[in-house]
């Protein structure tokens, strides 16, 4: 509903001290939540959200006061936006989306009293869908193997090689076989008539000298 508080955040530079003493007073339970800038921590009364606890001090927050700060819900966010400082109040800061909570920003009235404008995520927005599971895709059909090609036949065994005839002796062969007998004929033949001219020199002179030697003998 517009106009009604829906949230209350102490802004304090001393955490620990602070919860203890609302602990202690009205039985909260503070129950830290991590933001993407830092801890915030959330009162609790009966499991029940009922506000929460902002530390100060930090960067950007070094004179931010002890306080209290309300939050106001709007069903317009931009139109109120706009409103505050055609009312005389200031807006602080831009408009802001906090993811699962919704969109606000920071004011102050015309007298100095800061307040936090919030246009809230319906509840059954925040209910987180569950994904919708996407479909795997289908495997790929596996290509079909490849047919191997057929062997390719081998070429027929060429013919055997017919053995070479040994060639023919050149007919120059013959003669030169006839000449190397006919020399050594003659070898042999020389050397035989050299024998036989030799003997027969031999025998005459022999000859020559027996009749020598008969002729001496007659005369004497």
């Amino acid at each position: 509903m517009a106009g009604k508080w829906v949230w209350h955040e102490l802004h304090t530079p001393n955490k620990q001290r602070a919860v203890t003493f609302y602990e202690a007073l009205f039985d909260w339970t503070a129950v830290d939540a991590p933001m993407p800038d830092g801890n915030y921590t959330i009162w609790q009364k009966g499991g029940e959200g009922i506000g929460g606890l902002w530390p100060t001090g930090g960067p950007g927050a070094e004179n931010d006061p002890p306080r209290w700060l309300l939050y106001i819900e709007s069903d317009d966010i931009d139109r109120d936006y706009a409103r505050v400082t055609e009312l005389g109040g200031k807006a602080l800061t831009h408009i802001t989306e906090i993811p699962g909570a919704g969109r606000m920003f920071t004011a102050e009235d015309p007298t100095g009293a800061q307040f936090v404008v919030m246009f809230p995520i319906p509840m059954e927005a925040q209910v987180t869908a569950k994904p919708t599971k996407t479909a795997k895709p289908k495997a790929k059909a596996k290509p079909a193997a490849k047919t191997a090609p057929a062997a390719k036949a081998k070429p027929a065994a060429k013919p055997a090689v017919k053995a070479k005839k040994a060639p023919k002796a050149s007919p120059k062969a013959k003669p030169r076989k006839a000449a190397l007998k006919a020399a050594k004929k003659s070898v042999v033949g020389l050397k035989t008539a050299t024998k036989v001219a030799r003997d027969t020199a031999a025998a005459k002179g022999r000859t020559a000298a027996l009749k020598g030697r008969s002729q001496n003998n007659f005369r004497r």
